[in-house]
């Protein structure tokens, strides 16, 4: 009963049910969810409305939803991307430019998934874990990241470890979105409009069409942006000061990491 005690091996234990292989699929009361044989959520459908939520090309070029981005990151504590040396007529310290995925000027790596796999299925929740590594000659991040769709509640869990084995580089998670033109963001005591730049996003960030939206919810990692059409919550930058001080600690090299995220 409410409030009184049993022992725990009278619990009732979630059904087992056989472990499905990648790919598979997932639905709840919320959303109806496809995933790929990496891992990747492929289409995600609001069961209300019954849209489409997931848009998996930016640019004519495959991003996988929730992807580990890449870009080396030649700024500093104060400066994103570009050295102030280079941009200082241009770029100002709170840089309000836009920030799409792929730009012309600074390349963007797309993650490698080397082991993709069902780690636990039950009748309330399917867990899945991708191992990968996204690189650029040396520059290279090695992750592992856990999904979790539960039947319970609205939101997809994010859970991505890594240690830090390169300088100069920005990593973002990346969700592409189908036809969600109304963007905005958590700030302190209100909810704004969201701007064509990397901005501070207190808990979240949204984008909707007026019957369905999508929502990246963040935990201690508060900047994202949301530019042609995708959705990213910057995860880490590796970058210092050694031009002003000593300042080689803020690479952070063979520090581990953990994030925590969702989409809602």
């Amino acid at each position: 009963p409410a409030l009184g005690f049993a022992s725990a091996a009278d619990a009732l234990q979630p059904e087992t049910i056989e472990t499905p292989t990648l790919p598979c699929a997932f639905e709840n009361e919320f959303y109806l969810a496809k995933i790929d044989k990496n891992g990747y959520l492929t289409s995600l459908v609001e069961r209300k409305s019954g849209c489409e939520l997931i848009h998996a090309q930016v640019d004519g070029r495959p991003v996988p939803f929730g992807a580990l981005t890449m870009q080396l990151d030649n700024g500093d504590n104060w400066w994103s991307l570009s050295t102030p040396h280079l941009n200082r007529k241009t770029q100002g310290y709170v840089m309000n430019r836009p920030d799409p995925l792929f730009q012309e000027s600074i390349n963007t790596f797309m993650p490698t998934i080397e082991r993709a796999e069902v780690v636990r299925a039950d009748a309330d929740e399917l867990v899945i874990r991708q191992t990968g590594c996204v690189r650029y000659w040396i520059v290279k991040v090695s992750f592992t990241t856990t999904i979790t769709l539960s039947k319970s509640v609205r939101e997809i869990a994010y859970h991505t470890e890594f240690t830090c084995e390169s300088k100069n580089l920005r990593i973002r998670a990346a969700f592409p979105v189908e036809n969600l033109p109304e963007r905005r963001r958590q700030i302190p005591y209100a909810i704004a409009p969201f701007g064509d730049s990397e901005q501070t996003t207190q808990m979240f960030m949204d984008a909707q069409n007026g019957q369905a939206g999508l929502a990246v919810l963040n935990a201690g990692t508060p900047a994202g942006n949301i530019d042609d059409g995708v959705m990213m919550l910057t995860l880490f930058r590796s970058v210092a000061m050694e031009y002003k001080c000593d300042s080689d600690l803020s690479y952070n090299i063979g520090r581990a990491f953990a994030f925590d995220y969702a989409v809602c």
